[in-house]
């Protein structure tokens, strides 16, 4: 997160896990470390009738080595740059037994933000009392690679090789960022991706592009 509740970070398609492991080796040729890749489960709650979705908004519990991370996100906000995602996001981690509770639906993911965070009070007055459901889950592989530095500021690249209904897997490289670096992380990205002999393409968060996919399965 950018430090005020805002997510602001590149996500960029690309072809295959060779396309990655081109970006990883450009950015190791800059002083760069990849670490080992890590398993993520990330589950979804929403509405009966898909309120969140259909807003183009999120609220997933993940599963990551043994820790759990709940988060909101709202819609994207639109700008010229397709490849730029930023939106209002309010993150909390949580324990196992919680996580269980949420799962089995015993405990509404939104008890757990605090109730003055405005995001989080204007979708509680939006739902007006409905019950948000798991809806979903799907697992991605994700390989940190970093630090690099933007002005001063640490970042890191994150590498997705995400599994999807139907049999999809969708490859991804993302660089959050602090506000006010968005010209830097782009001159960085295009860098690398030259120095890879890769491209890079827009695409929607991994949430829509899941949901779309499951919708596609069972048409």
């Amino acid at each position: 997160m950018s430090g005020d509740g805002k997510e602001i970070e590149f996500k960029l398609g690309v072809a295959d896990a060779d396309a990655l492991r081109r970006v990883a080796a450009a950015a190791e040729a800059r002083g760069a470390r990849a670490r080992p890749a890590v398993r993520q489960v990330n589950h979804f709650f929403d509405t009966p009738d898909g309120a969140l979705r259909r807003g183009d908004r999120t609220l997933r519990l993940r599963e990551e080595a043994g820790r759990f991370l709940v988060t909101y996100k709202g819609a994207k906000e639109e700008g010229a740059d397709a490849r730029l995602h930023a939106r209002a996001e309010e993150e909390l981690e949580i324990g196992a037994a919680e996580a269980r509770r949420l799962l089995d639906g015993e405990l509404s993911p939104l008890s757990l933000f605090d109730s003055g965070l405005p995001v989080i009070a204007a979708l509680r007055a939006e739902l007006g009392g409905r019950e948000l459901a798991h809806t979903g889950s799907f697992a991605n592989e994700r390989a940190r690679v970093g630090p690099l530095v933007l002005a001063g500021a640490e970042v890191e690249l994150e590498l997705d090789r995400t599994e999807l209904p139907g049999d999809r897997v969708d490859c991804e490289v993302e660089l959050e960022l602090p506000a006010g670096l968005e010209d830097e992380g782009r001159r960085l990205l295009d860098e690398l991706f030259a120095a890879a002999s890769t491209e890079g393409f827009p695409v929607v968060g991994k949430a829509q592009r899941f949901f779309e996919a499951l919708a596609a399965e069972g048409a």
